[in-house]
């Protein structure tokens, strides 16, 4: 233990560090997006300020409108002047130009459920409760329990501390999780695998051939709620009133490779469909009105509700059971505030006609960061012989 203090570090962080440069290069930068992807999505790293009393914060590749720190037990920083390079932000407390000493989060949020639920509130205002959350656990043990000959304080105290929410995994996620509504606790998962043996040293070769062994099985139904969740249903035209209510016209869209998407709603679901909860069936998921070319994938979808505050759902469905695609349960009233429909004082991305534009990506842009609008059917003349 004394040898750990000295040296400030239990492992040898510079054989991890030369791992991570081997793996990913030494000049890659810590939210820099593989070249084969549009979009790196939106990432936030946890770290502790040490100039701050070891204050929880977020590193963050992107910016909200709710980052507004006084409100909060943790700061969010975005990392302008100097982004470090991946392999620089693991092991080794790292000083950051106008931000100061950062070190692993471990020791506050070892698993921040709690903070990644309310950054997504935050990010996504009008969604009552995050869709679908996943907690990825590195493995645990049974917590040993504390000797009757060694109660005194000095063992008391690392014994709260290590075994704590704070730096237990697992008791960080079950003290998050504990405090959620039930309702937002269905759609809440942790994997993690129990090693009977003890946990490993964290650079133990050795080890890896025992772990890959070991099974580790993702529940069916986390499966189908991640598929169902990359559907997602936006308002093509403004709702118009009729005499049996509203009536909404729009499209179901979709985050992804569309053949690999449909092949795994095929694998997961028996002759799934769209249906509305309670109400419309709008038929098989597997076909749309996008263009195969391209992989552009549309379902038109047109359904009534009663009122803009009726909450309704959206859901793929099979035989047996359906899950809800993304966004759902919703109401009108929050599909519209959501999209801009009714900006009065202008939209946040300055666009004037709120109506989205549907693109099918299969013809060559006329110019740069253009796209096509979706290709009509053909008129072609009648030929006389």
């Amino acid at each position: 233990m004394f040898k750990f203090w000295l040296a400030d570090a239990q492992y040898d962080s510079n054989a991890l560090d030369a791992a991570l440069k081997k793996a990913f290069g030494g000049s890659r930068y810590l939210f820099q997006s593989p070249p084969t992807k549009q979009t790196s999505g939106s990432v936030a790293i946890t770290a502790s300020q040490v100039d701050e009393n070891g204050k929880l914060c977020l590193l963050t590749n992107y910016r909200h409108l709710g980052h507004d720190s006084y409100r909060r037990s943790y700061t969010t920083i975005i990392p302008t002047e100097e982004e470090p390079r991946l392999w620089q932000a693991y092991f080794k407390p790292m000083f950051l130009p106008g931000i100061g000493l950062l070190q692993d989060a471990g020791v506050r949020a070892n698993c921040p459920l709690r903070v990644a639920i309310r950054e997504t509130l935050d990010m996504w205002p009008t969604n009552v409760e995050p869709s679908l959350v996943v907690s990825v656990g590195t493995g645990f043990s049974l917590t040993p329990k504390l000797s009757p000959r060694r109660n005194g304080f000095i063992h008391r105290a690392l014994h709260a501390f290590i075994y704590g929410p704070a730096v237990d995994g697992n008791e960080g996620f079950q003290d998050a999780y504990d405090n959620l509504p039930r309702g937002a606790q269905e759609n809440v998962f942790r994997l993690n695998l129990h090693l009977k043996n003890g946990l490993p040293q964290l650079d133990s070769v050795t080890s890896i051939k025992d772990l890959v062994s070991l099974p580790y099985i993702i529940p069916k139904r986390l499966c189908q709620m991640i598929i169902s969740r990359l559907f997602f249903f936006e308002l093509d035209t403004e709702p118009a009133h009729m005499d049996r209510g509203i009536l909404c016209t729009g499209s179901i869209l979709v985050k992804g490779d569309l053949d690999n998407m449909l092949d795994a709603v095929e694998r997961e679901y028996q002759d799934p469909i769209f249906a509305m909860v309670p109400g419309a069936n709008f038929g098989s998921v597997t076909e749309h009105q996008g263009c195969t070319v391209c992989a552009y994938y549309r379902k038109r979808v047109q359904f009534t509700v009663s009122s803009p505050v009726e909450e309704f759902s959206l859901s793929i469905k099979s035989k047996t059971f359906s899950e809800r695609i993304n966004g759902f349960p919703t109401t009108l009233s929050r599909i519209l505030k959501f999209q801009g429909v009714e900006a009065s004082f202008g939209r946040s991305d300055h666009r004037h006609n709120w109506k989205p534009q549907r693109v099918c990506c299969c013809h060559v842009p006329p110019k740069r960061g253009r796209m096509s609008p979706e290709p009509r059917p053909s008129k072609r003349r009648k030929t006389t012989e």
